[in-house]
Order: structure tokens, then sequence, then C-alpha cells
């Protein structure tokens, strides 16, 4: 009886052992085609992803796109591919005096901004709560001295403040608001750039050799009540602009600037 209860028991062993060896196989099988599948698409990404680096710079080098969309054929290893290209929104500024002329496109604020100072001193909340304007969620005091200007992230607030002579032109700029409640005094030429409005009572110049000042602002208003003689100005903005009208003598200072920009593409059929 032992004899035969082993005989039964190798008898089985042998299937099993081929029942497991063919469900290895298939095992190993099946990750195969998934590593070949994954491997595949992986190809299929990065053969698209080329593509589409390609005609951003082929789009590139046709210039600006226009300001909607429109079809471009682009021809990509020898293959001719549609697609619809869509450019930036061209929005001019309105400037002041209507007879001056100021040679700006889109104002690169990141360039502008990127190394934005530190408030010199403790900022505030805001003290404008109107929800229709562009604000900072605070306010810094300027001090009565600035060496060259000031760049910052608040909305700037000062009651009398001299801009100091630097080597080259001088620079206000804030993606907030800008107040001057009594007067700003320059030494040099002076750019001022603001996301909201730019209040100032008065811009006047301590020497007698004339100053140009330019005044940007992206959403906000613009408001000059008084500019001492000598002074030339210009504003733009694409709101209210209530500025004295001076002398225009250009060029006038310019921020830094950018292409307009490409929004978005997309493959289209022939």
């Amino acid at each position: 009886m032992s004899h035969a209860s082993q005989s039964e028991q190798h008898g089985w062993v042998l299937p099993t052992t081929l029942f497991g060896i063919t469900l290895m196989m298939g095992t190993i099988r099946l990750i195969a085609l998934d590593a070949t599948g994954i491997t595949r698409v992986y190809g299929d990404c990065a053969q698209s992803n080329t593509a589409r680096q390609f005609v951003i710079r082929e789009l590139a080098s046709l210039g600006e796109p226009t300001p909607l969309c429109a079809k471009r054929t682009i021809t990509f290893e020898e293959t001719k591919l549609d697609y619809e290209v869509c450019g930036e929104r061209r929005i001019p500024f309105m400037v002041a005096p209507p007879t001056g002329q100021l040679p700006i496109t889109r104002v690169d604020y990141d360039a502008l901004f990127m190394n934005a100072a530190p408030c010199p001193s403790s900022p505030t909340n805001a003290t404008d709560t109107r929800r229709d304007t562009v604000k900072a969620s605070k306010d810094c005091p300027i001090p009565s001295t600035l060496e060259g200007g000031i760049t910052i992230l608040e909305n700037m607030r000062g009651e009398t403040t001299r801009v100091t002579a630097t080597s080259g032109q001088s620079r206000i700029a804030s993606p907030g608001a800008i107040t001057i409640t009594a007067s700003l005094t320059l030494e040099s030429d002076l750019l001022i750039v603001a996301g909201g409005d730019v209040d100032i009572a008065s811009i006047t110049s301590l020497s007698h050799q004339g100053h140009k000042v330019t005044i940007i602002s992206a959403l906000g208003a613009i408001r000059v009540a008084f500019v001492s003689p000598g002074i030339s100005l210009i504003a733009a903005g694409r709101s209210v602009l209530e500025v004295p009208e001076t002398t225009q003598r250009p060029p006038f200072p310019l921020p830094p600037q950018r292409r307009h920009a490409l929004v978005g593409i997309r493959a289209v059929g022939g």
C-alpha cells in the first residue's frame, strides 16, 4: 500500500510542475508584451514632443504670431503639417499728450520685477480698499530719498521724495499703485511703471537741466497735477490719463519689452 501511494504522489508531481512552468512562461510573456507596449508609447510621446518643439521653433522664426488665430503649414521630415496658431492680443497703450509718441509694445514685467527689492520700511495693510483697482495687499512707505529709484512688490506711498541721480536712468516700479501726495523731485531722467493707479501731486527738478519722465500703468489711471518747467513728460496707459502737457523731447525712458507671445497651437486636419 505504501509503494502504491508513493507512485500516485509521483504521478501528480510532473503535471503540477509543468503547469507551474507554463504559468510562469505566460506571465513572462505578458510582462514582455507590456514592456514592448510601454516602449512604443514612450517612443511615440518622444517623437510627438520633438515634432512640437520643431514646430514652435519654426513658428518663432516666422516672426510674431497674428493677434487671433490663423492656419500655418509646417514641413517636418518631408511631411506637411497644418496647425492653428493663436497669438497674444495686441492692446495698444493710450498716450498723453496725444501728440506724444512712445515706441512701446509689450512691457516685460517678469524682467522688470525679477530683482525687486524688499520694502525699505515696514509694510502695512493697503489703505485703498476699493475692489475695482489694481493694487497689492500691502503698502510700502517709501523714504524721502531714493538712490536711483526703487522697484518693490508692494504699493508705493510717499509724501515728499527725491530721486538721486545714478548712472543711467532712474526707475520707480510697483505691480500695485504708486502714490506721492506732495512732490517727487528728480535729478535725472525717470521711468515710472505701475500695475495700478499712479497719483503724483507734483514732479519737480532742482537743476535747470531738463529731464524726461515716462509714466506707464498697465491697468490703472495716471494723474499728475503739476510738472515744473524744463521737465518733458509722457504717460501711457489703458485708463484715465490726466497729466499736464509738456514739450516733447524724445527719446523717453523705456521699460524692458518683449515680443507678442504665442498663446497656443493646435494640429488640424488637411
